[in-house]
């Protein structure tokens, strides 16, 4: 290395906890859910306000009854799904 550069040390990827399968991954492989309004959304942008809750994109974990259990359990509510706008 030549004198006055530096290494710059690998950035740092937040993981999250999948709250179905309990996988941990790094964030941008789970989708975030928050509640609004008494409805889950999906939060495309990974900021939006409220309580939330990370899901593997996988199939296995979206399937509708398991979702709704969990998530309800998560965020202590009874939901129905949307999509964020």
């Amino acid at each position: 290395m030549a004198s006055g550069e530096r290494q710059h040390p690998a950035r740092h990827v937040p993981e999250r906890r999948c709250v179905l399968c309990r996988a941990s991954r790094p964030r941008p492989e789970l989708v975030r859910l928050v509640v609004r309004q008494g409805q889950f959304h999906l939060d495309q942008s990974g900021r939006a306000p409220g309580r939330g809750a990370y899901v593997c994109a996988d199939q296995h974990c979206w399937q509708e009854r398991r979702v709704l259990k969990a998530l309800g359990a998560q965020l202590w509510t009874e939901l129905q799904m949307s999509r964020a706008r």
